[in-house]
């Protein structure tokens, strides 16, 4: 029989935290300890911590019996409510937050989001899960649905999309649980795009957990019966359950007891995977009960961490056993596993060197499995030993910091403009990561209007000086207004060196005036008065142009001195008495518009900025006592061209010139019609 172990399987960065945190508190401490809520969901590590004194309060009305000054409260890795947090403050009990790095991302999100503009929240994920009901409160009011809906698949998605504002001017976040299942967010992903358009995506399904279940996925395909440890209470272990029933038979256990030989009887590959809360010793202990039933002479179990280097000599062996290390020591290893919380480093040591994430960067961009390779040497500062496990946990940061620094300084005192993004707003400002450097940049080097919102900078990648710099404070200080002030001022320069009368700009207008417009020209504004803007008279410039059109225009004048440019936009081109002269002579018939209408006359447009007078007596050969008569406004006519005035610019019109002429007679029998009648 062979058996495959999952690489991933067992416990995650955040629960291994949350565990190593407690032993340490209960060795150290003489309060007594209590978790709110399971620790974490798994029954056996549960009763372990029982027999160590940890005692487990069901609900948060119970810290109210609890006395401060003997009391020590454990916050699960799944998080606590927001009113939790702030009822701990209040009554002044001691504390200490496990919650996973990962769910904070996403209560930093809620919050975030929610300064944005008031959206709607759309949360895939169990509602009953504490960590769903923890990134709720932070969110809004708990069960509030006017605020946000839980769906767990995309059945309830469909569900209680009633509860989602149909109305696209309300945007709507979408972010999940930490430990769901990915397809059912890609399904729902797909679902909620066909329905909306005003969508922001935040996938925050915890990347261990991605590779936790596409690792169960492959190992299944490959095994008749997969075996997945964890507690029954478990989000993440339920999920991996599901994922690979898909493929071969499954069982969900809980440790080695659920073990029995008809479940392993005639499978002769088996996969085993286990829930971010199964201990190692459990799995282990799975394993073992396996090879029990079936014989170990016939079971081989792999894995693909090794441990154990079969081709060491006696010699290295014997050196490795006398080599001893000490905390604060710098030392270069091999790595030799990589996954995004945690890289294993060889120290050629007995103790494996454990990389946390959270030691090698405070870059939050950064990605581990990319940037770090099995087989790579990497010098790190060793930190804290546990002799019982085997481990030492090691920081590459540390050793990173002071060489880092020095490009600080290098960069401070040169005025290096360097680039970095924003990875958080904070009380007064932003903070840049920097070469592995937080910086922190003020509201007021920002460059964002004062009481402005800042939050717009999030996630944006910045041009910056630094202003401060100070090692031992570990006090970095940045401004993105300095770089853009020195670079408005280089652009101004090389503006005014090559300005020339009668050069052509393409100008964005910039804002109105009752007397004309300014438009920025690269760096450099210009005027371009109400008279220089149209052919035609205009009551403000808004009548033609809009903030945020762009312009060809020309420079009429400048002053260097006093940094002013008049700037010129009409040409002979676009002389409407031009476009008439070139297209139109007298005797030419024209189609045109009646605009206006006086007792001696209407006026009509010939083209767009010159009209024409067509005289009462040219507008029909018969007698007319007002324009109205005949003619109505916006009716469109024939008219001739009878005289042109260049030196006044008037034309002269005649609709009657082209009506065919009345006979005497007609004229003389009219009235004799009208006796008769």
């Amino acid at each position: 029989m062979k058996i495959t172990v999952s690489e991933y399987a067992g416990f995650c960065f955040g629960v291994k935290r949350a565990a190593d945190l407690i032993e340490e508190t209960i060795n150290n401490t003489t309060k007594t300890v209590y978790t709110l809520g399971d620790l974490i969901h798994n029954e056996d590590y549960i009763k372990y911590l029982e027999s160590r004194g940890v005692k487990k309060l069901e609900s948060e009305e119970e810290l109210s019996h609890l006395t401060p000054e003997d009391s020590l409260v454990f916050i699960r890795a799944h998080g606590a409510l927001k009113q939790t947090y702030e009822k701990l403050e209040s009554l002044g009990i001691e504390y200490v937050d496990t919650t996973c790095p990962f769910v904070k991302k996403i209560w930093q999100i809620a919050i975030k989001e929610n300064k944005v503009d008031d959206p709607y929240f759309i949360v895939v994920g169990n509602e009953n899960h504490p960590e769903i009901q923890s990134i709720c409160s932070f969110i809004g009011k708990m069960g509030d649905k006017s605020k946000y809906v839980v769906v767990n698949n995309s059945k309830e998605l469909e569900e209680n999309v009633h509860f989602i504002p149909s109305d696209d001017k309300k945007r709507k976040v979408v972010i999940a649980q930490t430990t769901q299942n990915i397809n059912e967010w890609k399904i729902c992903v797909k679902i909620l795009k066909k329905l909306y358009t005003n969508l922001t995506f935040f996938d925050t399904i915890c990347s261990v957990t991605q590779n936790r279940q596409e690792d169960a996925k492959k190992i299944a395909k490959k095994s008749d019966l997969m075996v997945i440890i964890g507690g029954k209470n478990s989000s993440n272990t339920g999920k991996l359950y599901k994922v690979s029933s898909e493929f071969c038979d499954a069982f969900w256990i809980s440790g080695e007891k659920e073990i029995t030989p008809d479940m392993i009887k005639g499978k002769n590959k088996i996969g085993i995977t286990a829930g971010a809360s199964t201990p190692d010793r459990i799995i282990q202990e799975v394993i073992n009960k396996m090879a029990e039933i079936t014989n170990a002479e016939n079971t081989v179990a792999e894995t693909n961490n090794l441990a154990i280097n079969d081709n060491m000599s006696f010699e290295e062996m014997l050196d490795m056993s006398f080599k001893t290390l000490t905390t604060g020591e710098k030392v270069t290893g091999v790595i030799t596993s990589v996954s995004p919380a945690e890289i294993h480093v060889d120290l050629g040591v007995k103790h494996t060197g454990i990389l946390t994430y959270d030691e090698i960067t405070d870059d939050p961009s950064l990605d581990v499995m990319s940037e770090f390779h099995v087989g790579d040497e990497i010098t790190v500062l060793l930190m804290k030993f546990n002799d019982q496990e085997g481990t030492v946990q090691v920081s590459k940061k540390k050793i990173d910091y002071f060489s880092k620094w020095v490009k600080v300084e290098e960069a401070y005192n040169a005025g290096e403009v360097l680039e970095g993004k924003v990875i958080d707003v904070v009380k007064g400002g932003v903070v840049v990561i920097w070469n592995g450097i937080r910086i922190f940049i003020p509201a007021s080097q920002t460059g964002v209007p004062m009481g402005g919102d800042l939050t717009k900078l999030a996630s944006q990648t910045v041009r910056f000086k630094l202003i401060e710099a100070d090692q031992q404070k570990r006090r970095a200080v940045g401004s993105i207004k300095v770089v853009v002030r020195e670079e408005r001022r280089a652009i101004a320069e090389k503006f005014w060196s090559e300005i020339e009368e009668g050069k052509k700009y393409t100008g964005k207008v910039k804002s109105l005036t009752s007397f004309g417009v300014f438009l920025d020209l690269g760096g450099v504004d210009g005027m371009l008065h109400i008279t220089e803007l149209s052919w035609l008279r205009l009551k403000h410039p808004s009548q033609v142009v809009n903030v945020g059109d762009e312009l060809e225009v020309f420079v009429k004048a400048f002053d260097k001195e006093n940094n002013r440019i008049s700037l010129g936009y009409k040409t002979d081109a676009t002389n409407p008495w031009k476009i008439f002269n070139d297209t139109y002579k007298v005797e030419d018939t024209a189609r045109v518009k009646i605009v206006n209408m006086m007792p001696f006359g209407a006026f009509a447009e010939i083209v767009p900025g010159v009209d024409g007078l067509i005289h009462i007596s040219q507008i029909s050969n018969t007698k007319i006592n007002k324009p109205e008569d005949v003619l109505k406004l916006g009716e469109e006519v024939e008219a001739k061209i009878i005289e042109i005035d260049d030196e006044n610019q008037k034309v002269s019109l005649s609709i009657r010139a082209l009506l065919p002429e009345e006979t005497v007679e007609e004229k003389e029998e009219a009235p004799e019609e009208e006796v008769n009648e």
